[in-house]
């Protein structure tokens, strides 16, 4: 009996083994050391362990698909859709990147939305896979459909938006907006009259002279000159109530508030503005001048609105000037909707001559329709942070587009330019050129975008930006884009940024040309093609002065101005 369970025993060694293997094969060779100290305990245990091997396998696979708490999936759910969203569309961005710029715009409903056009571009998203609830995914769609009326978006619409979060990369939106701004809610009347003691009469030029003190229409005393009859060039706060049907079809339209957080702060705060009107086939031979002054005892934040409307067939002037009197801090917020209906031809010249202590935000937005011709020029000569967004819709046939700008920076200043144009339909030409004068430690900005879309054969398009550093302390960062879906096109985009020629200068200072005079002439020459295309004679050679007197360090004084002597 002794040698009979001997040999039972030997024979359960091996078949030990073979039952193992049958069972488990290699994952069991694998899983069987952490099992052996159970196995030496109790033989009989072999069920036992097999199953706890099985939980083991089961925990590790949920241990993969750890479920987040929610606030940890809405805050990664942000980072992970953009980021994939880019990668998609092969943007060369970061995560970093896209953390920051989620600061800015850290909506859900945005997530929500990115999401809905992800779906189209990629197809069935695996949200399980990176331990989000799918319901959650659905909950989140839904409540933007629920709440807001937002439809998919084209691939290159989104683009453009994910490339609208990313332009504010050299400018700190939140310091700007950091200091303790004083707001007119109730609309206290400012202790000045701008017409006594305001003169801001360009030479040979006779203008209709309107002002804005900070974001409010000055309609105590108006011009005496008369405008052709039907043309209304006033107050914002009036003309929706004169003339309510056609301020609903046209006021924040072109510039929609749901794509820029600052616009739709202007919209929410701005309580006044200008309008500019002018009926059907009516020309307006003499330019409309607006004066924006900011004027305040304490740091003030103006919310400013500016709405042209051109009927079909009409033409119009607007000159805008912006001067800051007191040296508190200023910021401003501002939106400019130009809409040229068919045939319509206007200017827009928009010149700042602010302080270093103003901070300035601004979004012009011109819609053109067939055959028109829109002109939009800004020229910075003084200021303290300008931020100008320009955004060009040609959405007719035959239409054309200027738009230029320059800046002349010193010191801390700041420019930072932004622009959009584009071309959704045949036959459609567009011209921009922007340039800047960097000294000191001035900061320099330029990101242009040309869009031409499928239908948009027989386009021409040209982008130019040129920069003239002064100092190697000054910087300037540029990036000029085209993004083209039609194939019978003239299209070109070129960027530059450079010191002054030395042989030019050697040049002229051995005709005897002092060198410091040297610099001036030729910075002066670097920026006259942007003046160039001022389509007002007078304006045009009072600028060419302004210019040099500020490369010159002197004030640049308004004819006739009380408040800049």
């Amino acid at each position: 009996k002794p040698a009979e369970e001997k040999k039972v025993e030997v024979k359960k060694a091996p078949a030990k083994k073979t039952a193992a293997k049958k069972a488990e094969e290699k994952p069991a060779e694998e899983k069987k050391a952490p099992t052996k100290k159970t196995a030496t305990k109790k033989a009989p245990a072999k069920k036992a362990a097999a199953k706890k091997t099985t939980v083991k396998k089961t925990t590790t696979k949920k241990a993969t698909t750890k479920k987040m708490t929610k606030e940890e999936q809405y805050a990664k759910l942000s980072v992970d859709t953009c980021f994939d969203l880019a990668k998609a569309m092969s943007m060369d961005v970061t995560r970093d990147s896209i953390i920051q710029q989620l600061v800015l715009n850290p909506d859900v409903k945005s997530v929500a939305q990115d999401l809905v056009n992800k779906y189209q571009l990629r197809g069935k998203f695996k949200f399980e896979e990176d331990g989000y609830d799918e319901d959650l995914v659905e909950v989140l769609v839904s409540k933007v459909y629920a709440t807001a009326d937002i439809k998919p978006q084209k691939a290159e619409d989104l683009q453009a938006d994910v490339d609208h979060a990313l332009n504010y990369k050299y400018t700190d939106v939140a310091q700007a907006f950091a200091p303790d701004y004083g707001l007119n809610i109730n609309r206290v009347a400012i202790p000045v009259n701008p017409y006594d003691v305001f003169r801001c009469d360009v030479p040979n030029l006779s203008t209709s002279l309107y002002f804005v003190v900070n974001d409010t229409f000055y309609d105590k005393e108006l011009p005496k000159t008369h405008l052709p009859e039907g043309v209304y060039a006033g107050g914002l706060k009036a003309f929706t109530e004169q003339y309510p049907e056609i301020a609903s079809k046209y006021y924040g339209k072109a510039a929609p508030s749901s794509k820029d957080g600052i616009i739709a702060l202007n919209t929410m705060l701005a309580q006044d503005g200008f309008v500019v009107y002018v009926p059907k086939n009516v020309v307006v031979e003499r330019p409309i001048q607006l004066v924006n002054i900011f004027r305040s005892d304490v740091d003030t934040m103006a919310n400013r609105r500016v709405l042209v409307i051109m009927e079909p067939h009409s033409e119009a002037k607007l000159l805008v000037c912006d001067h800051s009197i007191d040296d508190v801090k200023f910021l401003a917020t501002q939106v400019v909707e130009i809409f040229a209906e068919e045939g319509a031809r206007f200017d827009y010249y928009d010149l700042e001559e602010s302080s270093e202590s103003t901070t300035r935000f601004s979004s012009v937005h011109v819609k053109q329709a067939a055959s028109t011709n829109v002109l939009v020029n800004g020229i910075t000569l003084t200021n303290g942070l300008t931020r100008n967004n320009y955004y060009v819709e040609l959405n007719g046939e035959y239409a054309e587009s200027t738009l230029c700008g320059m800046s002349v920076l010193d010191k801390e200043q700041q420019m930072d330019t932004y622009s959009h144009i584009t071309h959704a339909v045949p036959n459609c030409t567009s011209n921009e050129l922007f340039k800047n004068v960097l000294n000191d430690h001035a900061v320099g900005v330029f990101s242009g975008r040309i869009l031409v879309k499928e239908d948009a054969q027989k386009t021409a398009a040209y982008q130019t930006n040129r920069n003239l550093c002064a100092t190697r302390e000054a910087r300037m960062y540029s990036k000029p884009q085209l993004e083209i879906y039609a194939d019978d096109v003239k299209c070109s985009h070129g960027m530059t940024t450079g010191q002054l020629d030395e042989n030019a200068l050697f040049y002229m200072q051995s005709r005897g040309i002092p060198r410091d005079e040297a610099r001036m002439l030729l910075s002066v020459a670097f920026t006259s093609d942007v003046i160039d295309h001022v389509r007002l004679e007078a304006l045009k050679d009072r600028l060419h002065k302004l210019v040099e007197k500020r490369f010159r360090g002197e004030l640049a004084k308004c004819a006739g101005c009380r408040i800049c002597k």
